[in-house]
């Protein structure tokens, strides 16, 4: 299961996150997608920044890796 470990709270906002099953499937042990939503704080925003994901199993106390994500913001 992938949760959000840490990210910077001046820059970013955890709203929820959102699991999608590979085809439409509820099946234990089956691929998916796991979606996470943040909004982005204030006017100014820096040029990217980083979220860490850890991957786990929840019943696993201390167990899991640490992914490091960077979020490359862009103007429109």
């Amino acid at each position: 299961m992938w949760t959000v470990k840490s990210y910077d709270k001046r820059v970013l906002k955890f709203l929820r996150k959102k699991y999608i099953p590979a085809g439409n499937k509820m099946l234990m042990g089956a691929g998916g997608y796991m979606n996470f939503y943040f909004l982005v704080c204030g006017e100014s925003r820096p040029l990217h920044t980083q979220v860490n994901l850890l991957y786990a199993r929840p019943w696993e106390k201390g167990s899991g890796e640490i992914t490091p994500v960077t979020v490359v913001f862009t103007k429109k």
